[in-house]
């Protein structure tokens, strides 16, 4: 303006002064944290070979986070007046592990035994108060209680545990014919109790065939293995209380009165939720030749995952309008190959060169009642993640104009195939 102050139009009047942003103590965003970690461990060797150790750390977090944009900033600009709001934070982990490991070696044999137990915890809670017009804009977001309008208070609290026991056991007979058995449980509060723990076996098993006798009076192979596994792994991707349903306070404007009325919002849990479940079959070979000049690896992996985690959505007069189930098999199988070479090794210079080959195939195997699920675009033999549209054939062509008018276009728009 004339006066040096700054014109909340400028120019034709149809866009907000951007500089109003920039004036001192306008839009205010900060943020303090405060993170203390703590790591502590005991561990005993009470006879040889054997070691027991505990672990303990402890994550304590705490944040606060002041927020104002006064009446005069872009974002506020066609609203009431400014926003103000203070948030609290205040988040613990806690990690406690206890493992057990004793070896041991005789004659060609060796042994190799791990128990594991752990408990992690999850804890944070949180408030937020806000307001909107506030009197003295110097005050920002403080004396919240001088904002005339939309006083309001959230408080949240997220706990989660998870609970977890392992055992393992390597074999090995002469360095050559290696064995390891693993069986792990796990117990997660995020799910109902009936569903809560599950148990993960898993075994492996190795042939070192470039140890055997028959093998060294060759000079083609510097090593030579086949491996072989099987195992179950589990997923429980499931936010806190996501098994529980629940209900939320809306306040909403009825009938241009001046007080707010109260409605409750339906949360809909799914009390059936369980762990996913993914089992893998993995076929592995690795060797090295000319004095490992030349090394590579070749693995065919076939993971085939059942109950698996989906955000389903469904018909909105149910109340809700997509819900979280165990609805769906899937596979993937293919092939990882890996190829490293050893070309020019001197004293004053090498040049090695990699390379990697991987091949993946998904797709859904099974979903409920064995039919396509279109509306979430789901289709069995494709992938979870599918792109499902009109099939395009080109452009619609001014020599095409009545033909492109009986169907709606006109030239120009693009061409899609009737298929029906």
């Amino acid at each position: 303006n004339d006066d040096g102050t700054l014109a909340r139009y400028p120019g034709n009047a149809n866009q907000f002064n951007p500089m109003f942003d920039d004036l001192p103590g306008a839009y205010i965003n900060q943020t303090n944290l405060t993170r203390l970690l703590s790591i502590a461990y005991a561990e005993w060797k009470p006879i040889n070979g054997l070691s027991i150790r505990s672990n303990l750390g402890i994550v304590n977090g705490n944040s606060r986070n002041i927020f104002f944009e006064g009446a005069n900033t872009i974002d506020r600009a066609l609203s009431t007046g400014s926003i103000a709001s203070v948030t609290n934070g205040k988040q613990l982990d806690l990690s406690w592990e206890n493992i057990i490991n004793y070896q041991k070696e005789f004659k060609h044999h060796q042994i190799e035994i791990t128990a594991v137990t752990s408990y992690f915890s999850y804890k944070m809670d949180s408030s937020i108060a806000q307001g909107t017009g506030q009197l003295l804009a110097s005050q920002a977001a403080y004396a919240l209680q001088n904002n005339p309008s939309n006083l309001s208070i959230y408080s949240n609290y997220v706990g989660s545990n998870l609970i977890s026991g392992a055992f393992r056991i390597n074999y090995g007979y002469k360095g050559k014919y290696l064995l390891t058995l693993t069986g792990r449980a796990d117990g997660s509060s995020v799910l109902a109790k009936q569903n809560r723990w599950s148990f993960f076996p898993s075994a492996a098993a190795a042939w070192r065939i470039g140890d055997e006798d028959f093998m060294k009076n060759q000079h083609l192979f510097s090593d030579l293995k086949i491996r072989a596994s099987y195992g179950i792994a589990g997923n429980a991707a499931v936010r806190p209380y996501q098994t529980q349903s629940g209900l939320i306070l809306i306040p909403y404007s009825w009938n241009n009165q001046s007080a707010l009325a109260y409605g409750l919002d339906p949360q809909t849990g799914n009390p059936n939720l369980k762990w996913e479940l993914t089992a893998t079959t993995d076929i592995g070979l690795d060797f090295s030749l000319f004095n490992n000049r030349v090394t590579a690896g070749f693995d065919y992996y076939d993971s085939r995952t059942h109950d698996l985690l989906l955000l389903r959505s469904i018909p909105a007069s149910s109340g809700v309008t997509n819900i979280l189930q165990n609805i769906a098999k899937t596979r993937n199988n293919g092939i990882e190959i890996m190829l490293n070479t050893v070309n020019i090794r001197t004293k004053n210079f090498s040049w090695s060169t990699g390379f990697t080959f991987t091949h993946n195939k998904e797709r859904i195997v099974e979903l409920v009642g064995g039919q396509d699920d279109v509306a979430n675009g789901w289709f069995i033999g494709y992938p979870v993640n599918s792109f499902y549209d009109y099939e395009k054939t080109g452009i619609w062509q001014t020599a095409d104009s009545a033909l492109a008018k009986s169907y709606g276009y006109k030239p120009g728009d693009i061409r899609v195939s009737d298929l029906d």
